[in-house]
C-alpha cells in the first residue's frame, strides 16, 4: 500500500494511476434483457414509460430535464421479469455494458434497488472520465450521481456513485485511478455517513495524489434532495475547504 501510495504521489496532473488487473472488476460485457425498454425521445410513446419519466421528474425533482437526463444517462425501464417496475440505471465502463442497477418506482418495496454485475463496479465512470471536470464527487446513490453530474458537469463537476458505504478495495482502486484525471475529489456520503466518508477520503487521497476530502450536506439529506437550480453553487461551496 505504501508503495503504492508513493507511486501515485509521483504521477503527473492527469497521469492515470497504474493498479494491478486482479483489482479490476472483471466481466464480460452484458446485453439488456429483450424486457428492458429504452426511457429517452425516440421512443414508441407508452403510458407506461410515462410512469417512469414522471418517477424521475416528480419524485426527483429532474422536471423539465427529464427526457434529456434519461438519455444522457442511457436509463431503461421494464414491466416485467426479474426487474419489473424498475427504472434501469446501467453502468458502462470503457463502453461496455457490464452491469445495471434497477430502482423501484412504486412505494412499499422492501428492497428498493436490485442490481446485476459485479459489486466492484462503479456507476458513471464513463461520463466522468469524458466530462474534463476538475473535480470528482462520490456519492452513494446512482441517481444522486445523475443529479449532481448532470447540474454540475457544466461548471466543472463530474459525480460518480459507490451504491452504499461498504466500499469495496476494487471500488477504491478504480476511484483513485479515476481521480488522477481530477485535480480535487470529495467523497459526498448521506448526512448521517461522514463517518463512513472520512476514512475513503484518506485513502484515495493517499492513493491518487489528489486532494480528497469528505463533505456533507447541511441542509439536505443526501445530494438527491438538492434542487436543479441549486447544484451548481452547492459545488462550489463545497469546494472551498
Amino acid at each position: 500500500e505504501l508503495e503504492r501510495a508513493v507511486t501515485a504521489m509521483k504521477q503527473p496532473p492527469g497521469a492515470i494511476l497504474t493498479v494491478s488487473a486482479p483489482n479490476r472488476p472483471s466481466a464480460s460485457p452484458l446485453q439488456f434483457p429483450s424486457e428492458f425498454k429504452p426511457l429517452h425521445r425516440n421512443m414508441h410513446p407508452s403510458r407506461y414509460a410515462d410512469m417512469f419519466l414522471n418517477y424521475l421528474a416528480l419524485t426527483r425533482g429532474f422536471g423539465g430535464d427529464t427526457e434529456r437526463v434519461a438519455e444522457m444517462f442511457n436509463m431503461h425501464y421494464a414491466l416485467s421479469g426479474e426487474f419489473a417496475w424498475r427504472l434501469i440505471l446501467p453502468f458502462f465502463v470503457e463502453h461496455a455494458l457490464l452491469g445495471w442497477t434497477g430502482r423501484e418506482i412504486r412505494n412499499g418495496s422492501r428492497h428498493r434497488y436490485h442490481s446485476r454485475g459485479s459489486k466492484d463496479l462503479i456507476f458513471n465512470t464513463d461520463l466522468a472520465k469524458k466530462s474534463k471536470a476538475h473535480t470528482l464527487l462520490i456519492v452513494e446513490g446512482p441517481l444522486d450521481a445523475v443529479k449532481m453530474h448532470y447540474y454540475g458537469h457544466s461548471t466543472g463537476y463530474a459525480a460518480v456513485a459507490t451504491l452504499g458505504v461498504s466500499v469495496t478495495s476494487s471500488q477504491i482502486d478504480c476511484l483513485s485511478r479515476l481521480l488522477t484525471s481530477f485535480e480535487i475529489g470529495i467523497v459526498l456520503f448521506d448526512r448521517d455517513m461522514l463517518v463512513n466518508g472520512l476514512p475513503l477520503a484518506a485513502e484515495l487521497e493517499a492513493n491518487s495524489g489528489r486532494i480528497v476530502r469528505a463533505q456533507f450536506l447541511a441542509q439536505y439529506k443526501d445530494p438527491g434532495e438538492i434542487p436543479p437550480e441549486k447544484v451548481p453553487q452547492l459545488c462550489a461551496e463545497l469546494s472551498h475547504f
